[in-house]
């Protein structure tokens, strides 16, 4: 995460059962931010945003994170864990 509160991502990608949609802003000066949410199917939970795959190094329980333009030195892979509800 940046100084600025945002996310510098490489990839956003789904574990589980849900979805990750985004919508992208950009600013008068120029920035650009994209809004990256997850979203799970009917009888699944969100768990939280992780940096690797195995879903063992959590950023946040928040589902909506804001993401900052395209791979900086510090960028991440960031996955959302959505499993069924009888897994947690």
């Amino acid at each position: 995460m940046s100084a600025s509160g945002k996310y510098h991502a490489l990839s956003l990608t789904a574990i589980g059962e849900g979805y990750v949609g985004y919508a992208m802003e950009q600013k008068e000066d120029g920035a650009t931010t994209y809004t990256a949410v997850a979203t799970p199917v009917e009888g699944s939970v969100f768990q939280g945003w992780y940096t690797n795959r195995d879903c063992t190094t959590l950023v946040t329980t928040n589902s909506t994170i804001d993401v900052t333009e395209v791979a900086p030195a510090d960028a991440r892979n960031y996955t959302p864990n959505l499993t069924k509800a009888a897994e947690r």
